[in-house]
């Protein structure tokens, strides 16, 4: 999924639904007996709090589960740990209680990798914001070395960039020897008072087309999509200035293929439009935020 962690995501909030549950007992006495909700079955407490080991490095008696749950092939699991202790006291800790944190975590079963992590209390504010650039970077570069796969293709990283708020962006993106997008990706959020990681994100590409696959040319992305904020009504579908960026699997497309992202700006007011680079369907249209990262 490409998730514009920038935004962050949407901006840096990552909405993450938690589905858990259990069937009601039947009624009737030779009903045959329970079985667990489909976002529990083959996700027991255990294996959730293996994951979460997995990531942070603690063992699991450490690790309190607080929420379960399986999305085709994808484990989803939220965590109280022990908190880091680089974090600033949160607010509501008081006495000689053991201070904890939450996190967040989207594990592919498959790969045997996160998809996502959010530590969600590590967001703080401070007067004081002493992390450098140079040392957030080398905060995110240890997450990617640790959990991005090899992959063929070229991570090239952006600038760094530092939010409104307290946190630095450092994003990785796949290129192909002639610079297409490979719609491979890492974002990671890191926090300027603290130094900790906030959040991270990867998107391993889905399909690996050859950039001469792509039958429609940008040109006609561009066209389609102006077409397409105009039926939509949108006021600055004339003269709005247009751009577009080809990425050889991207999260747009429903198969995970090739499609042009263009994007409009018509003074303060921005529109994101996904063009099928294959069909020339326009598959999608809508307002964007600030974007790092590919698409």
């Amino acid at each position: 999924m490409t998730r514009w962690w920038l935004t962050v995501l949407p901006t840096a909030a990552i909405a993450l639904a938690l589905l858990a549950g259990c069937n009601r007992a039947a009624e009737q006495p030779e009903t045959p007996a329970v079985t667990p909700a489909p976002t529990e079955a083959g996700l027991d407490e255990d294996r959730a709090r293996e994951i979460i080991a997995q990531v942070i490095g603690l063992e699991p008696v450490d690790i309190m589960v607080v929420s379960r749950g399986l999305d085709a092939g994808v484990a989803e699991v939220g965590a109280r740990v022990p908190a880091d202790e680089r974090l600033l006291p949160l607010a509501g800790g008081a006495g000689d209680e053991e201070l904890t944190e939450r996190l967040t975590v989207r594990w592919d079963l498959d790969a045997e990798r996160p998809e996502d992590i959010l530590w969600e209390d590590r967001l703080q504010f401070s007067e004081q914001e002493p992390v450098t650039e140079q040392e957030a970077e080398a905060t995110a570069g240890e997450l990617k070395d640790r959990w991005f796969p090899e992959v063929p293709a070229t991570m090239a990283m952006a600038p760094a960039r530092k939010l409104h708020r307290p946190a630095w962006v450092i994003a990785w993106r796949g290129e192909t020897d002639d610079g297409t997008l490979t719609g491979d990706e890492v974002i990671v959020q890191v926090s300027s008072v603290t130094g900790l990681p906030i959040a991270y994100n990867e998107r391993v590409a889905v399909q690996r087309p050859s950039p001469d696959e792509v039958t429609v040319a940008r040109d006609q992305a561009i066209t389609a999509a102006r077409q397409a904020l105009k039926d939509a009504g949108w006021r600055g579908a004339d003269t709005a200035q247009l751009s577009a960026v080809l990425t050889l699997s991207s999260a747009a497309q429903p198969e995970g293929g090739p499609a042009w992202l263009v994007r409009a700006t018509s003074g303060e007011d921005r529109r994101q439009v996904a063009v099928d680079a294959i069909s020339g369907e326009v598959i999608d249209a809508g307002e964007v935020g600030a974007v790092v990262g590919g698409a």
